[in-house]
């Protein structure tokens, strides 16, 4: 008979607006990067201006089209123009400066440049609508639907939006990249010239006095279109997860910061309400099969793996179940590497994972346990035996008698 020792579930996550959060930003979305799991959102799909929180892009298709990061580049005056007239934020370069492609990637990120974004574009692409046609090309590549780019910077211009899932997918992908994720880990830099950059989402953590050393990194935006917005990973040093934040949308009283305390707001919440239980270790027993015509009896199958699950703090395992479908008996007849059966966990009646239960040691064959086992069939095969036995005897005497 088959035996199941252990059952189990993964208590759903709840995907909806948290609304006992007061949270002024239009749309969020928050993820759990360590699982890839989105916690809850509001409005994650709706098309928005998504300010400078497109040099996530700027940067990510500046970095893949770089040679020499430490090549020597001149800034002009085509590279800033117009950008103080518009209100701009500014990295601080003048024309004439001489810095590196790196600099100018600083500058981007972690200053939100106007002057090194453009920069960036026409020293790698002749100009910023070629530079923007190579960052909608990217959108595509990877899949973001709803993404279109009309500049480096983000200012608002007809037709230029994102979603804040997308901006999330976006980050997600480019921090996979070794350079951008040096730069966005990055407080502050020194560029060649000797002017220092700081990471903008910093310098409003200063202002509104917020201890924000639990956030790794991020990228500010701002524009009226937008309102104020913010895209981070968040470290719950506690529980070991990280998480992916990005809102926009948030009010512009500039004293505020909202976009940055709504961030914090919602990191506070995943860290006080969320943690990993440890639902089974490692070696832990999943089920036992038994075995015909063996002399072994049964096989026990374990966990190749601690399963871990993401949950509300006050998590419970009574619901937890498994359910196997596969094999009753198991015979030598099997190979190694053979699927044997899945197991499925649920929670309730909901599917949460499911997985392949693999036989990884050869059955080997025993006659005695083949005969054992076949008890009928070997009783019927002794007695055609000594039938025939029986017979022969019969047909020798008989020979004997004639003679």
């Amino acid at each position: 008979m088959k035996k199941i020792f252990i059952i189990l579930i993964i208590f759903f996550i709840n995907i909806n607006v948290v609304n006992a959060l007061e949270i002024n930003s239009s749309n969020y979305i928050v993820f759990n990067l360590d699982n890839n799991q989105i916690v809850f959102y509001n409005n994650p799909d709706e098309i928005v201006k998504v300010a400078s929180l497109t040099k996530i892009m700027t940067t990510l298709v500046a970095i893949e089209q770089i040679n020499n990061l430490e090549e020597r580049v001149t800034i002009t005056y085509e590279m800033i123009a117009g950008f103080r007239e518009a209100n701009a934020s500014m990295a601080g370069l003048k024309v004439g400066d001489v810095v590196t492609f790196r600099d100018l990637l600083y500058g981007t990120f972690l200053a939100s440049g106007a002057e090194t974004s453009r920069g960036l574009a026409i020293l790698l692409a002749g100009s910023e609508n070629a530079f923007v046609e190579k960052m909608n090309d990217k959108a595509k590549e990877i899949g973001l639907t709803n993404t279109s780019y009309r500049n480096t910077t983000g200012l608002d211009a007809e037709g230029h939006v994102s979603t804040v899932r997308e901006v999330a997918y976006l980050l997600k992908y480019a921090l996979g990249n070794p350079v951008f994720k040096e730069i966005f880990l990055a407080d502050s830099f020194i560029l060649t010239n000797g002017l220092v950059v700081q990471s903008t989402m910093r310098r409003d953590a200063v202002r509104i006095n917020h201890d924000i050393s639990f956030i790794l990194g991020g990228r500010t935006g701002f524009t009226f279109g937008a309102g104020r917005c913010l895209a981070s990973i968040g470290y719950d040093e506690v529980n070991g997860i990280h998480y992916l934040v990005v809102n926009v949308g948030a009010p512009i009283y500039f004293a505020r910061a909202y976009h940055l305390r709504d961030s914090y707001t919602i990191y506070q919440y995943l860290f006080n309400n969320f943690k990993n239980h440890r639902i089974f270790s490692k070696g832990d027993l999943i089920l036992s099969i038994d075995i015909k015509h063996s002399s072994e009896r049964y096989r026990n199958f374990y966990f190749n793996k601690d399963i871990i699950h993401f949950d509300h703090l006050d998590f419970s395992k009574d619901n937890i179940r498994i359910k196997f479908n596969g094999y009753e008996l198991l015979t030598p007849s099997l190979s190694i590497g053979d699927v044997v059966g899945t197991v499925s966990i649920f929670y309730n009646d909901e599917l949460l994972e499911d997985f392949d239960i693999i036989l990884e040691e050869e059955i080997k064959f025993s006659l005695i346990h083949y005969f054992y086992d076949n008890k009928i069939i070997s009783l019927f095969g002794l007695g055609t035996i000594l039938m025939l036995i029986i017979i022969c005897v019969k047909q020798k005497k008989k020979r004997r008698i004639k003679i």
